[in-house]
């Protein structure tokens, strides 16, 4: 059985996103998330906004966390030893359903999901995250689909321990 690992990282929003769109999109995302019911216009603009943050062009001048991300990405790719695809949960391409979407397409059967967000708690990992990797289930019913969550709280700890030993000399 062919498996792969599905990296997802947050996502952030880019420094030069312009601010006028910026604008508009989050007073349409605060009426989705407020419950309100759009009207096909707002609705197609919000799509439309959304897309073009997605697709925007991240660079290190404009997205330090993206550079970052796939700093670490890159680390875990030489050292997985099998396919390792990525997504993001919000502002970024690809979003986890498409990441999802390409490792199956790839012929993963066995698809492990990993978020990059460390701590117990986390709403976006405890809920929306969680959401969108039961619709993917549903979606791929031939692939299993596991998600690696929550991280046991020791080794977040003793994580951030060791990052204090570190500059503790």
């Amino acid at each position: 059985m062919k498996k792969c690992y599905v990296i997802i990282g947050r996502g952030d929003i880019p420094t030069d996103f312009p601010r006028k769109e910026l604008g508009e999109y989050f007073t349409l995302k605060a009426k989705i998330i407020s419950g309100e019911i759009l009207s096909k216009e707002e609705s197609d603009r919000f799509e439309e906004l959304n897309e073009s943050l997605r697709k925007w062009k991240r660079n290190n001048r404009n997205d330090e966390y993206w550079e970052g991300f796939f700093d670490v990405i890159s680390h875990i790719m030489r050292n997985a030893g099998t396919s390792v695809y990525f997504g993001f949960y919000d502002y970024c391409s690809p979003s986890i359903t498409e990441a999802i979407d390409r490792a199956v397409k790839n012929g993963c059967k066995k698809i492990i999901l990993v978020p990059a967000m460390l701590i117990p708690g986390d709403r976006i990992c405890e809920l929306e995250i969680k959401e969108r990797v039961e619709f993917s289930k549903i979606l791929y019913p031939e692939a299993e689909i596991i998600y690696a969550w929550p991280y046991p709280e020791e080794e977040v700890a003793n994580f951030i321990i060791k990052q204090i030993e570190r500059f503790d000399k």
